[in-house]
């Protein structure tokens, strides 16, 4: 399994699967304003907009969401605690084979990428609008699965899952081994950067940054 190159000055072009507009708009303008200035780029704050990163040279134009998310995960690679599915830590990120699908019932959709890599059992859940492209939910009329997808929009709303709430039909790896029930069968190559959630012995759930394709 492989990840980034710290320190490298050549971004590869990424095809993003998903892209969580909301944590880049949350955690983008906290970064130091010094290390956006060696991207050549900087925090502008106005009237309009509370703050935006700009392009230092080209302030009028928009920034686009994959540039943004480029810039944070660069951030967060260099200056955070990313870990591996081996070896969680705050942030998460690796290559995997994983499956992928948005998951839905008639009151709740959720995007979820996940897998069992080397012995572990991997979740990645977010937001169905922050998939990038069309992407064709599965429906579910199972009713237990209906309200563990409510449970699982709740942890991702909140980012956080209490020990309290790690109990009956919504144990984190019950609810991964219903959304794997669910999701195409189809392996995918996949790079991504995520938000741990929970870790336990043998599981890790958390909440994707962005998804990317890695062939």
């Amino acid at each position: 399994m492989t990840f980034f190159r710290r320190g490298s000055s050549a971004r590869p072009l990424r095809y993003f699967l998903y892209i969580s507009e909301t944590k880049v708009d949350n955690l983008l303008p906290q970064i130091p304003p010094k290390f956006l200035r060696t991207m050549g780029f900087e925090v502008s704050v106005n009237a309009m907009v509370a703050s935006a990163v700009v392009r230092r040279e080209r302030p009028e134009e928009p920034v686009a969401l994959s540039t943004r998310v480029s810039l944070l995960s660069d951030y967060i690679v260099q200056h955070e605690r990313v870990g591996t599915i081996e070896d969680p830590a705050p942030y998460i990120g690796a290559v995997s084979r994983l499956r992928f699908g948005v998951v839905a019932d008639y009151a709740s959709e959720l995007a979820f990428f996940g897998g069992e890599v080397d012995g572990v059992k991997l979740g990645l859940i977010g937001s169905s609008s922050s998939m990038v492209g069309a992407a064709d939910p599965i429906a579910s009329d199972n009713g237990l699965e209906y309200y563990t997808l409510l449970f699982l929009n709740g942890v991702v709303d909140q980012e956080t899952l209490s020990p309290g709430r790690a109990m009956g039909i919504y144990e984190p790896g019950r609810a991964i081994d219903l959304a794997l029930q669910l999701v195409p069968a189809q392996e995918h190559r996949l790079e991504f950067l995520a938000k741990t959630i929970r870790v336990e012995d043998g599981l890790v759930l958390a909440t994707p940054i962005y998804v990317a394709m890695a062939d």
